[in-house]
């Protein structure tokens, strides 16, 4: 049997039209996540059909809402516990490294297969890489695409435009499915710096302690950590580097 292409599944929603059904009871829910700079993770995506199906159609657009962060190298990789449904396609065009992006995933009933079963399966994650920007919401949310001209042979025909949606096991009815957003919010994480214990020197010689820092974003390279001093007392100085702080015990002009 020949395979569907992303095409004719928008071709159902035209031709069956008539048979679109509620979509209070069908869903598709994608995961929240809060992450640091530079950091490569995912957030799972999950279907709650309400029926059976012979396929699904899931369009997002990923943008973003506040700040200045935005997720890279978007990727969808197929859940293993979805086992069913093996004709699939995703589609990044709609993908460049600038918000809005739209990721599109289709999958469809293969020959011999038997329909995906109500109830809710998670079918895939989205892979990002959050971007090095100290702060940033990003939504992943429902939308729409518009399949090009589906008719070689008529060059007036207009492009179908379609949104999430399910396709019923036996009828074959279009089910609209409401999106349940996902949220990754990007944060910079804070540096942090260890007590200095009381040290004594005598008098007239040279003071040294070491400054250690520590920041949940080196790991990431992202940041550089630096120390520099806020309003200190004469003739102190520090190593922007090492964090190795110094001064004389007393100012060398001045007697004992």
């Amino acid at each position: 049997m020949q395979k569907r292409t992303i095409y004719s599944l928008l071709l159902i929603s035209f031709v069956l039209a008539f048979a679109v059904t509620s979509a209070m009871s069908q869903s598709v829910t994608v995961g929240s996540k809060n992450v640091l700079r530079c950091v490569s993770s995912s957030v799972p995506i999950s279907i709650d059909p309400g029926t059976d199906i012979n396929a699904l159609e899931i369009i997002l657009e990923v943008q973003t809402t506040s700040g200045t962060g935005f997720l890279g190298g978007l990727s969808v990789t197929w859940d293993p516990g979805f086992t069913t449904l093996s004709n699939r396609i995703v589609k990044l065009d709609g993908v460049d490294g600038v918000s809005p992006d739209t990721v599109r995933i289709v999958a469809m009933l293969d020959a011999g297969e038997q329909c995906l079963a109500a109830g809710v399966t998670q079918v895939a994650t989205m892979g990002f890489t959050s971007s090095n920007d100290c702060d940033g919401t990003i939504e992943i949310v429902g939308a729409t695409a518009t399949c090009p001209n589906p008719d070689p042979g008529n060059p007036t025909s207009n492009g179908i435009s379609a949104s999430t949606q399910f396709v019923e096991c036996t009828s074959n009815a279009l089910l609209p499915a409401a999106v349940a957003k996902g949220t990754v919010i990007i944060t910079n994480a804070a540096p942090t710096l260890a007590s200095i214990p009381d040290t004594t020197a005598p008098w007239g010689s040279l003071l040294q302690v070491t400054a250690m820092g520590s920041d949940n974003d080196l790991a990431n390279g992202c940041e550089k950590l630096t120390y520099s001093l806020v309003s200190p007392p004469a003739g102190m100085t520090i190593s922007a580097n090492s964090g190795v702080t110094s001064r004389l015990s007393r100012p060398a002009s001045q007697s004992p």
